[in-house]
């Protein structure tokens, strides 16, 4: 389970972080509405962009898929619309108090005419019809066509981007709208989520260590407390060995270890041992 000054550390992070961006943006609702109309135009923009992928490498041959075009100017004349509303908001954050604008008024104004009569354009070419002026011969038909579907998408293109330049003239480029907002409150629950799973794993790993350490010192206990034994094999060996070395007659007493296998050993202490067990060789008898 988490502890308490982790959940208290989450809780500080989202009062410091989450509250005071939405408070932000429900204090500045005319800039937040600009934001908002502006990623709204990039979704319009990526429409345009699908209905024109037909005609990106010329018209198609058979003329019955020209009628893409109508759909086409649908989404020009969508386009238009979207960059007529971000038109409309610039001027009501024009009107509020304190308002300044990032370029000079020259500028603004420049901007302001160049959006309004693509915008006007743009809605003149979603009214036409594709139609309008097609050759009857075939191949300065396919060539008219693909004039038409790169026109309006350049014209599409053109607002949009005229739009965005209003925006940015207002001091609007990038921000926390509705929807950034959105997606960034996404983004925080994911990596939270994602925390959290880490932390229960770890948490999980440290207890089943904890749990093993735990049983392993308790078998070492029960070793050392258990009454050592040794099988009759060992003890018919040694006695043999006891046998060879001891003339006479001779009695075992006592049998033990006088090195355990996992106490480490030194060269000093083996050596030692080598040469105490070498002068004890048994040599051979002769007859």
């Amino acid at each position: 389970m988490m502890s308490s000054r982790g959940a208290f550390a989450i809780i500080v992070f989202l009062v410091l972080t989450v509250l005071p961006v939405a408070a932000s943006s429900a204090a500045d609702t005319p800039r937040d509405a600009v934001k908002v109309s502006l990623e709204e135009l990039g979704v319009l923009s990526k429409a345009v962009n699908r209905a024109y992928g037909p005609f990106r490498r010329g018209a198609p041959a058979d003329t019955s898929a020209w009628s893409g075009l109508q759909d086409l100017y649908v989404e020009v004349g969508r386009v238009a619309a979207g960059a007529s509303r971000l038109r409309d908001q610039v001027d009501t954050l024009r009107d509020a108090d304190g308002f300044q604008a990032a370029v000079g008024a020259g500028e603004f104004r420049r901007r302001l005419a160049v959006t309004d009569s693509l915008i006007i354009a743009a809605v003149d070419l979603a009214g036409s019809s594709w139609r309008t002026g097609r050759p009857d011969d075939g191949v300065e038909a396919r060539t008219w066509a693909t004039a038409r579907a790169r026109a309006a998408k350049q014209l599409a293109d053109r607002t949009a981007a005229a739009a965005g330049n209003v925006s940015y003239a207002v001091g609007v480029t990038e921000g926390v709208g509705r929807r950034t907002l959105n997606l960034s409150m996404v983004g925080i629950v994911v990596v939270f989520g994602v925390l959290t799973l880490i932390a229960l794993v770890v948490g999980t790993i440290r207890r089943l260590d904890d749990d093993w350490q735990t049983r392993e010192q308790a078998t070492a206990i029960e070793a050392l407390e258990k009454e050592p034994t040794i099988d009759e094999t060992t003890v018919v060996l040694i006695a043999a060995a006891c046998a060879t070395l001891i003339t006479g007659r001779h009695r075992v007493r006592r049998i033990r270890r006088l090195l355990s296998p996992k106490q480490k050993r030194t060269p000093w202490s083996a050596q030692g041992r080598l040469i105490l067990q070498g002068s004890h060789t048994v040599g051979r008898k002769s007859n």
